[in-house]
């Protein structure tokens, strides 16, 4: 197994499996779960609008509001899909 699933502290964490063994259709599914997360969180929460950018190293942001990122971070076919405060240098200045 990989290093750790890594998400940003203090987020909100659900997890999905996806059959990482199946490498010809690995990744058309997990952009098939990205988007599925994308279209549920922004009929959830309309504020929020798709951005593609990351967080560290392995933490990868699809959508973003003013206040918090949804994004999911991905090893050994487990996924963590998360939300977590905004820390970026534009929210601080904001926030100040």
């Amino acid at each position: 197994m990989g290093s750790p699933l890594r998400y940003p502290a203090g987020a909100s964490v659900a997890y999905h499996a996806l059959d990482a063994a199946d490498a010809t259709t690995w990744m058309s599914d997990h952009a098939r779960l990205v988007e599925d997360v994308r279209v549920r969180a922004r009929a959830a929460f309309p504020s929020f609008d798709p951005i593609d950018c990351w967080r560290d190293c392995n933490a990868r942001v699809i959508l973003r509001n003013a206040f918090a990122d949804i994004g999911v971070t991905t090893d050994d076919g487990l996924v963590a899909i998360w939300m977590a405060r905004r820390t970026d240098r534009e929210f601080r200045l904001r926030c100040e």
